[in-house]
């Protein structure tokens, strides 16, 4: 019997075009951490809006994401 597939949750696509270098750069920490390329910059880009909006004191900062 075949083993059900998690369900995918992520169903935004984001496009961000960068130079080569700085794709590499980006595959380069995400190997490092043991992460995919789209986990790694999920999480990075998380991160940072979480860190931008409670320096500036808007809501939404502690929201929850999905890290899957």
């Amino acid at each position: 019997m075949k083993k059900a597939q998690p369900r995918r949750t992520h169903s935004q696509p984001l496009q961000v075009r960068v130079a080569p270098d700085l794709y590499r750069l980006f595959e380069d920490a995400a190997n490092a951490s043991g992460l995919s390329l789209s986990a790694w910059a999920r999480e990075r880009l998380t991160q940072a809006a979480r860190r931008e909006l409670r320096q500036a004191g808007v809501g939404g900062a502690e929201q929850k994401v999905d890290r899957r």
